[in-house]
């Protein structure tokens, strides 16, 4: 599911920079899925993250997928995830540029736990995954909160009857009211009628 999520571009993005990336993600828990382009959920606040790497213009766009778990909530919202993920991005973008050609990372060997040999050291520091642990459990926490207040919300209710009701029982009132008047006008011109015979025979 998509969201209204900016993208960001991040160039001077080599081979290598993808790996450490896709490697530091496998590491904190993500499950990553396809190589290029490829989504990874954090299994944090419902966050889906998705990447396209151009090799040749050695630039990679993110965009964030999906946050919010099932009902969509509102939180987190995009700064808030942006700000929990992109410090470490930029950190493996200020790296220096590889001299030397570099496989791809098969993000298959991270689920077995075999880390490419090829990949250069990652400049991610323990204290930093620690951090961005702690931001995505926030994340999750605010998430899970507002979608149990969704599911708990009741849905509204109505109890006015419908116009066409309202509308046919005038109607009928103000016939009835109507035929009433009618009766006593012609039943008042009825006995008007018969004591005027009465009274000029009797002349």
């Amino acid at each position: 599911m998509s969201t209204s999520c900016d993208v960001r571009t991040y160039d001077r993005i080599d081979q290598n920079k993808i790996n450490i990336i896709v490697t530091e993600l496998g590491k904190q828990g993500a499950t990553i899925t396809g190589t290029n382009p490829w989504q990874a959920d954090v299994h944090k606040g419902g966050v889906v993250l998705g990447g396209v790497w151009d090799p040749a213009a050695m630039r990679l766009q993110i965009t964030i997928v999906d946050k919010g778990g099932s009902l969509q909530s509102v939180i987190p919202t995009c700064n808030q995830v942006w700000d929990a993920v992109e410090p470490q991005i930029l950190k493996v973008q200020a790296m220096p540029m590889s001299t030397a050609p570099v496989k791809p990372i098969d993000p298959n060997q991270l689920l077995l736990g075999q880390i490419s040999s090829n990949t250069a050291t990652s400049p991610i520091t323990d204290s930093d995954r620690l951090a961005l642990q702690g931001d995505l459990q926030n994340l999750d926490d605010a998430a899970t909160k507002a979608n149990a207040a969704l599911a708990a919300a009741p849905a509204p209710t109505t109890t006015t009857p419908p116009p066409a009701a309202q509308n046919t029982t005038s109607a009928a009132a103000a016939v009835s009211g109507s035929s009433n008047t009618m009766l006593y006008v012609v039943g008042g011109a009825a006995l008007l009628g018969a004591a005027y015979f009465y009274f000029r025979k009797k002349a």
